[in-house]
């Protein structure tokens, strides 16, 4: 049986106690760093929604000007004013507007909402747009800036009407992709954020759907503080910042609705994670203070 002096006991009593706090300063030190790092996570996608919505109203300012550009040129508005116009020639036409803002999308609508050319393509004639987002009040003589579903690819599109003494004689509509994996990742570079569009169950760039708060990946916003699919941690400009998890990672989120089509913008940033016991640095704080305690006991004698 091995007897330990009462010197030996406290030394043995004093490492065990050093342990302890070392282990309980490291502990809550990680819970303070987990805490400011997350907090720093939330503002930097705060300004990320800040960011994506500043950058929304400059590109929607800017079709809008290159729709009024387009609209408010003398050819079109002749070509529009001719009786029975044919659609070749204002395919024509809507080829040589083109060229001077070569938009992915540039359709020539007649007053009553129906589709008279589209730039790129010829086969899409007298389809009718009147149920497209904007399109009831252009038809009244109010320009619109939102997001379309044309076909099969999504744009933000601006829509101003051509106007001939006081008479809508027609429609201009620009566009620019939104649906394309460059743009996406040129409004990560912008928001300083991951960026994903979600659109029904498809998501660009492709990946696991994220949800973001949603009941579905198809549904834009939270009803609720909680739930399975995120807790709301925050708000941004009206829109709600969540913290979900996605796979096994814990990750904060904004998810942005784009307009009237069904669809949304989910920007996102991975939450700050606990190191396991396994970290370096708690590792080599507890190592130290072995190292030094031992010593301590060494040269004392025990």
């Amino acid at each position: 049986m091995i007897c330990l002096t009462i010197r030996r006991r406290i030394f043995l009593g004093l490492f065990a106690v050093i342990i302890l706090f070392v282990v309980a300063m490291n502990i809550a030190m990680q819970f303070f760093l987990k805490d400011i790092a997350n907090k720093d996570i939330l503002l930097g996608l705060d300004r990320s929604v800040k960011a994506y919505q500043q950058f929304d109203e400059q590109r929607g300012e800017l079709l809008t000007m290159q729709a009024r550009s387009i609209a408010q040129t003398a050819y079109l508005k002749a070509t529009l004013t001719i009786p029975d116009v044919d659609a070749d020639t204002v395919h024509f036409t809507a080829l040589n507007l083109n060229e001077l803002v070569r938009h992915p999308l540039l359709l020539i609508v007649n007053e009553e909402g129906e589709l008279m050319a589209d730039a790129n393509r010829k086969d899409n004639r007298s389809l009718n747009l009147r149920a497209q987002p904007g399109m009831e009040r252009a038809v009244h003589g109010e320009p619109y800036y939102g997001i379309w579903r044309y076909g099969e690819r999504f744009f933000r599109t601006a829509i101003f009407p051509v106007d001939v003494a006081g008479q809508i004689v027609g429609l201009v509509v620009t566009g620019q992709r939104l649906d394309d994996v460059n743009e996406i990742g040129k409004l990560g570079e912008v928001t300083g954020s991951d960026a994903v569009l979600m659109f029904g169950d498809q998501s660009i760039p492709a990946g696991p759907v994220i949800t973001c708060g949603s009941s579905g990946p198809s549904v834009f916003a939270a009803s609720s503080n909680s739930g399975d699919k995120g807790i709301i941690v925050g708000q941004s400009s009206g829109v709600n910042l969540l913290l979900e998890t996605i796979g096994d990672r814990s990750t904060f989120c904004a998810s942005l609705p784009l307009g009237e089509i069904e669809g949304r913008l989910v920007l996102h940033r991975p939450a700050y994670e606990k190191p396991g016991l396994g970290d370096p640095i708690q590792l080599i704080m507890l190592v130290s203070s072995g190292i030094a305690l031992l010593r301590v006991m060494i040269e004392s004698g025990v």
